[in-house]
């Protein structure tokens, strides 16, 4: 322990320095001294999750996985990877190229129709000065992200960052302490790790974006090229990041608004990423980066379930957490820095989706299970019938969304669609004190799931109606404030 770590308190503090009550309590503040990232580590700084949120073993989520079912996902074949071919290279629009994943599977001629209204919505909306479709409103979302290349790789060896200073060492708790720190002082709203197992790795993907095999060899760095993209075969661990969205402007269903809101946690993901990157390769360990803005070699959400951010919700493409709700970003660090296990979480959520079903009526694709049950088997779509489903995973015992279906739906209105997590119960200003009492009753009482989901006590509004765009703009509210509030202007959303 350092000389300079000191457990002198607050108050003591203030005094040495001369201040009195009276002057603190003017100045309304009073900060804590740390003199290295190890005394800020174990200042009591942390994410401590409510007292009704349970966790489990690692590897035991709230729904079941049969990881002898699953397989390694191909990147190219996800409906939603695939829509970025051409965006990454900065040609045609998303799902606009004809080998996207959507186009193939809807077909060429009904795919290119959606897509000529989608582009007409936008068009009209600005020449009429639609509420959220005029040009404000569009120079809003294109400022949220900007798509560019990103390192792949980031291999301590020779790294002019370490100046050949010894590499770091410590228990995997304390470097798990020290990068949730570092990690939070470089903008993440929270961070989780653990270990890849084994049995884990059918979660990289077989290709990438850019139709390159992922392939593990006996390489010291990773490496890519245009016949293959290296994973050096190693131990890994992962670091989980969540950033926060805007719950206000998810309430707007879709329009360049809401799409803000979604694309901003990639413009905050990139330097979070870059800063983490160095951190870790200057402490003397390798890390593995996003290939893309948006796209790493392992999905995101896998580690969010796995290492305790949320759990899944009746949607399957977007999760839930206890202390932020539906509308979060997840991204994933891989890295050889040994990181403490973060376990999975039973906070009810899960279970409460299966009475729910809010997103489920709200879908204007009806693409989401009404079921009451979730089922290992995966339906076709009803859109296209005779598609195979090699566009999702099996092994997962869930209520599987018709990717395209709600596909079709992002690719028609020109700016996505967040009708799902906008309408979720669970997106709500959740620090108000009827939310406080109500998600504890959801994890302890799931009998009475149905009772409070028929009385809609936890949500209590639905999406912003759209005259309402005009007076978001007046509000001055942060775009990515977790827990800010409406005022009574618009409508009484301060609950």
């Amino acid at each position: 322990m350092s000389k300079f770590h000191s457990t002198i308190n607050r108050r003591d503090f203030m005094k040495a320095l001369g201040i009195t009550s009276a002057s603190l309590g003017a100045m309304g503040m009073a900060s804590p001294v740390f003199h290295d990232l190890d005394e800020m580590s174990q200042s009591g700084i942390g994410s401590k999750r409510p007292w009704y949120v349970k966790e489990n073993e690692p590897g035991k989520l709230t729904v079941d996985y049969d990881w002898a079912l699953m397989k390694n996902p191909d990147q190219m074949k996800t409906m939603h990877g695939g829509g970025f071919l051409g965006v990454l290279e900065g040609r045609n629009g998303f799902c606009q190229d004809p080998n996207s994943t959507f186009r193939q599977t809807y077909g060429i001629q009904r795919s290119q129709e959606i897509i000529d209204k989608a582009v007409q919505i936008l068009h009209d909306g600005a020449a009429t000065n639609r509420p959220g479709y005029q040009v404000r409103d569009l120079a809003l979302n294109a400022g949220a992200v900007t798509v560019e290349s990103l390192p792949y790789y980031k291999a301590a060896a020779g790294d002019a960052g370490r100046r050949n200073n010894p590499k770091w060492q410590g228990t995997p708790e304390e470097a798990a302490k020290m990068v949730w720190t570092a990690g939070r002082f470089y903008g993440a709203s929270d961070i989780r790790t653990g270990e890849i197992t084994d049995q884990e790795k059918v979660l990289f993907f077989t290709r990438d974006l850019h139709n390159v095999p992922i392939v593990f060899e006996d390489s010291e760095i990773g490496y890519s090229n245009s016949t293959k993209r290296v994973i050096p075969n190693k131990k890994y661990y992962s670091i989980s990041v969540a950033i926060h969205m805007s719950k206000e402007l998810f309430r707007y269903g879709y329009s360049p608004m809401r799409y803000a809101a979604n694309l901003s946690r990639y413009r905050q993901w990139r330097p979070i990423q870059m800063a983490l990157m160095n951190f870790i390769s200057t402490l003397g360990y390798d890390t593995l980066g996003y290939y893309e803005l948006m796209y790493g070699v392992i999905p995101a959400e896998a580690s969010a379930l796995l290492f305790g951010h949320s759990e899944i919700s009746r949607n399957d493409n977007f999760l839930i957490s206890p202390d932020w709700g539906s509308v979060q970003g997840y991204f994933t660090l891989l890295t050889t820095l040994p990181l403490a296990q973060s376990k999975p979480i039973d906070a009810g959520i899960s279970r409460f989706c299966n009475t729910c079903k809010k997103c489920a009526e709200s879908c204007p694709q009806q693409c989401i299970s009404y079921d009451n049950e979730p089922s290992w088997d995966i339906p076709n779509s009803k859109a296209v019938p005779s598609a195979p489903t090699s566009y999702t995973t099996p092994g997962k015992k869930t209520f599987h969304t018709d990717a395209i279906a709600c596909m079709s739906q992002w690719v028609g209105t020109a700016m996505g669609c967040g009708f799902c997590m906008g309408n979720c119960v669970f997106n709500v200003n959740s620090k108000s004190m009827i939310h406080q009492l109500v998600k504890p009753t959801v994890s302890a009482l799931p009998i009475l799931n149905h009772t409070l989901r028929q009385a809609d006590v936890l949500f209590g509004y639905g999406l912003t109606p759209e005259g309402d765009f005009e007076k978001w703009w007046d509000m001055n509210l942060p775009v990515y404030g977790t827990d800010s509030t409406f005022n009574s202007t618009m409508g009484g959303y301060n609950k």
